[in-house]
């Protein structure tokens, strides 16, 4: 920069030379004083603006995890108290200490270790992970099995970490982790869920079938219908021992399997606009029957509804945006109005309400379907991180009629009573706050009825 400052510096200064000794005939000549003006800050030092600049501080190297580990193993002293470190709470979940601590334990005495791992509630963080991972990685496959054989408790994450270390090496180790199962159950887990693909899964068959029970070997089987082309592997099944039991559990879960496959290649060959005509988006801007999204096909249908968030743009700005990207359909405004407040309600209830209110005649029925339902286990988890306090404000605008006829009612109560349940001294100072009124009244009477 210095170097740069000093050329536009020479140029100037030479421009204005040229120019005093063209203008020189013409004009008075200058007073010493204006020969030689003085600078405020002192004369310019040429050298100064040569030095080179100095050079910026290199980033700090960026350790990763592993170095940060092997680096606490080494750290820990020879006769450190393992469990009490192991046992240690955090700064933040799997510190350093108490996961290189633990990763100790696991090879001095790996089964005392899983036991700790599945009864101390402090264990629960990543830092045991970590350790069983690390002890799993240099150690056989049988040395799985002994660990799940003996502390049953922790059968699932070894067999989970297991399972998924074995996947990255490809099928064959998979096969390999499960004939080293003692237990059928053990080995169908692993089978269940390492089996990615049927490639080289047919020659397998027969080795299968010896490690699994009658049982397992049926839900093997048909845990095998969720991969197209499945259907072929019937008769090599058949003669690797597969039961005729077996093979009819796989048909039964096959012909299911199929035609949710048919109706989604269905689905994909609909258009967006013909997709939300059938109803084929549910509750959600997601399709039901695969990984479609109106996201998919209008690209800026997320950044709309975040623009409403924020109160950039209206419900009608953005139906009629859509409207458009869809290449105006006809016949379809009512279900784009649900699906879209399906989409704009968790953003902000209030305008989204506002918004349905002046568009749609039975706009409570469309708010009923959008609230969350705390029996409905396919909740929208956008719909459960409403805030009560942006409850409240959607449903306070409402008459009494409307709040019963909308589900709102139920929906604040139930809203505030989560956060009751959480932080009940929060929970109440909040509502003490709501503007007087019979809603106020309502709610308070509900939480304190809860309570009893």
């Amino acid at each position: 920069m210095r170097r740069l400052a000093l050329i536009l510096l020479l140029i100037v200064t030479h421009g204005l030379a040229v120019w005093w000794g063209m203008a020189g005939d013409s004009r008075a000549q200058p007073s010493p004083a204006a020969a030689s003006p003085v600078r405020e800050d002192g004369p310019l030092d040429l050298a100064k603006l040569l030095e080179p600049e100095p050079a910026k501080p290199a980033p700090p190297p960026v350790v990763s995890w592993k170095d940060q580990m092997d680096a606490a193993l080494l750290a820990l002293p020879g006769d450190a108290d393992l469990e009490a470190l192991a046992s240690k709470p955090g700064s933040k979940p799997g510190s350093l200490e108490a996961t290189a601590a633990f990763c100790r334990w696991m090879e001095l005495d790996p089964l005392a270790a899983l036991r700790f791992s599945v009864s101390a509630p402090e264990a629960r963080d990543g830092r045991c992970s970590e350790g069983i991972r690390r002890y799993l990685a240099s150690h056989g496959h049988e040395e799985v099995n002994r660990l799940v054989t003996s502390v049953s408790e922790a059968t699932p994450v070894v067999l989970d970490i297991a399972t998924r270390a074995a996947v990255e090496k490809g099928q064959t180790e998979v096969f390999a982790l499960a004939s080293a199962m003692s237990r059928s159950g053990d080995a169908f887990n692993v089978l269940h869920f390492g089996t990615r693909s049927l490639d080289g899964l047919q020659e397998k068959l027969p080795a299968i079938r010896a490690m699994l029970d009658e049982r397992g070997a049926r839900e093997y089987l048909g845990s095998l219908s969720r991969c197209e082309g499945a259907d072929a592997l019937l008769d090599a099944a058949a003669a690797a021992g597969f039961s005729e039991e077996a093979i009819a559990h796989f048909e039964k879960y096959w012909a299911i399997a199929e035609a949710d496959r048919a109706k989604k290649r269905e689905a994909e060959s609909l258009t967006l606009a013909d997709r939300i005509r059938a109803g084929q988006f549910g509750n959600s801007s997601r399709l039901e029957t695969g990984d479609v999204s109106l996201e998919n096909g209008v690209p800026e249908f997320e950044n709309w509804c975040e623009d409403f968030a924020d109160q950039r743009l209206d419900g009608a700005t953005i139906m009629q945006s859509l409207r458009t990207a869809l290449g105006n359909p006809q016949d379809v405004d009512a279900q784009m109005r649900e699906l879209l407040f399906n989409r704009l309600y968790p953003m902000n209830p209030d305008a989204a309400i506002e918004w349905i209110k002046a568009e749609e005649p039975d706009w409570q029925a469309v708010v009923q379907k959008a609230r969350p339902h705390p029996s409905r286990w396919n909740i929208d988890l956008q719909l459960m991180k409403i805030s009560p306090e942006a409850v409240w404000r959607a449903t306070e605008g409402m008459s009494p009629e409307e709040q019963e006829a909308s589900g709102m009612l139920g929906n604040l109560k139930e809203s505030y009573r989560i956060w009751n349940q959480e932080d009940p001294r929060g929970c109440m100072t909040a509502v003490e706050r709501l503007p007087a009124g019979p809603l106020k009244e309502r709610l308070k009477q509900s939480l304190e009825g809860g309570r009893r």
